[in-house]
Parts: structure tokens; sequence; C-alpha cells
């Protein structure tokens, strides 16, 4: 059967976000941070910071971005060749599509996570179309960490949430194999180990994290959530990871001052300030 090609882009590209928000919750809802198995450890850490301070993902490249995406859907698309050939001849537009947006779901995730002053116009557009996920709109999931998983299609996420297709996955999950989900911690839930970053964020136009900024939050998010069994020898207490995350807190200290006239009202823009 011959499907257009405009209708194969179309379907492709909100499969793939639907395909990247099914993974998103599943990091999100079974995923703990002290799970010791190859890949799934590092998945856990990763996400786990991202939610402690998503800006972290702006430290890291277009490539890193791809870490897993990539091999995940190469792999994907070579079983399909093996399998079904045909298939992936007769429909070139869905599967060059499907494979773009899937490999890129992260590097457009990290968009969502831009400011104003950091967006170039035609990105800018885009989101104001609901096309790619806004600032606006990403940040709500990490205040309301139950919706919102899909990184792409600001749409998709309005028509699941609204179908309750998220607590429909958790059920039939549940049913299976009595497994309830873990929900990541909300922004604000990290508060007592927030940093001089996280104080910066606050700002119209913060700046982005180097990666020395962020392997500190890793290290002080490593202390806080103090996983048994893992490096005794560096195990700490949460208090301790307060203490650092304050000692951090203070290299920022004067710039926040010089900037406290513009930005005195942090509960006004919450969403769209903190994350």
């Amino acid at each position: 059967m011959k499907i257009h090609p405009i209708i194969q882009i179309l379907v492709a590209f909100v499969l793939a976000d639907i395909m990247g928000g099914i993974l998103h919750w599943g990091e999100d809802s079974y995923l703990d941070y002290c799970v010791d198995l190859p890949i799934l450890d590092s998945i856990a850490r990763d996400n786990e910071l991202h939610h402690y301070f998503p800006r972290s993902i702006l430290a890291y490249s277009y490539l890193e971005h791809m870490t897993y995406t990539l091999p995940i859907i190469t792999l994907f698309m070579c079983i399909v060749y093996l399998l079904y050939p045909k298939l992936i001849f007769g429909y070139p537009y869905f599967f060059v599509t499907f494979f773009v947006f899937s490999a890129s779901i992260n590097i457009i995730h990290r968009f969502s996570h831009l400011r104003e002053c950091e967006t170039n116009p035609f990105l800018k557009q885009l989101q104001k179309w609901g096309i790619f996920c806004s600032h606006e709109h990403h940040s709500i999931h990490h205040v309301k960490v139950d919706q919102k998983y899909c990184g792409i299609f600001e749409y998709n996420n309005y028509l699941l949430d609204a179908l309750h297709f998220w607590r429909g996955l958790e059920y039939i999950v549940f049913l299976l194999t009595g497994l309830t989900p873990t929900r990541k911690s909300r922004y604000e839930d990290y508060a007592e180990i927030h940093t001089h970053l996280h104080e910066n964020a606050k700002l119209k136009c913060p700046d982005v994290p180097t990666r020395e900024e962020v392997k500190e939050l890793e290290e002080i998010l490593k202390q806080y959530k103090k996983c048994k069994g893992k490096d005794p020898s560096k195990d700490s207490s949460k208090d301790s990871s307060k203490d650092l995350s304050k000692d951090l807190s203070k290299d920022l200290s004067n710039d926040l001052s010089n900037n406290s006239s513009k930005d005195t009202d942090h509960s006004k823009d919450y969403l769209i300030r903190l994350v």
C-alpha cells in the first residue's frame, strides 16, 4: 500500500516521540539511582542528576546526547532491514524520519532547557508552535513529575496526559509484575542540596554549567543518595552533601547579589525560571 511521503514523515515524527516518551517514563518510574546493573546504572545516575539540576544537560555535546539513542535506533533499523527489507524500501520517508528523531531526541530535549536569551529565532518559532517542546512546557515535567514525558512534540503530551496513558501503562506493569512506580523527585525536593548553580538558574539568562561544575553536582548527589554497597569508603551522610553544596554556593554569592534587584520575585514565572 502506498502512503504519501508527508503522511510517512508525520507519523514517524509522532511515533518517535511517543517511543522516546515511553523510555523516559520507564526511566523516571522504575529505574532507581542505586541500581547496580551495567549500562542501566549509568543511565539511572544521569537521569537523577538531570532531575536534581535540569540544566546539567547543557554541559554535554550533541554527540554525547546520542550515546544511547544512536546505537539503539541503529540496531533497531538493522533488525528491521534483516527481517523485513521490503518494509524499509517501501516506506523510506517513514524510516528515515523515525531514525533521525529517535537518534536526536535528547538534543531536542536539550533545547527545552534553553532560556529565551539562549534560543535562536528559528527554534523559538518551532517551540511557539508546539512542534518542539518549549522551556515553559517541559518545565512542568520537573515540577509535576508524573506527566509530560514526551520530549519533542508538545501535543503528544497533551493527548497522552488527557488519556491517562501513563497511568494505564503503570497499571499494566503492576498487573504483570507487581511493581509500582517510584517517581523521580521534583526539582524542589532537592532543595536541601541546592548549590550556587540552582541559584544562578533563577536568573533570566543564567550561566551555562561547565563539566567541572556538573562533576561537583554528581558528587553531591552521590553523597546524598548513599547507595548501600557502592563505594563504602567514599560513602558519607546527607549532611556532608549539604555542607559541600553550601560551600559551592558561596562561589556565586556576589554575582547573585548584584542581580538580586532584577530577580527578586522567584515565585513569579516559577516553572520557567528554575529548570
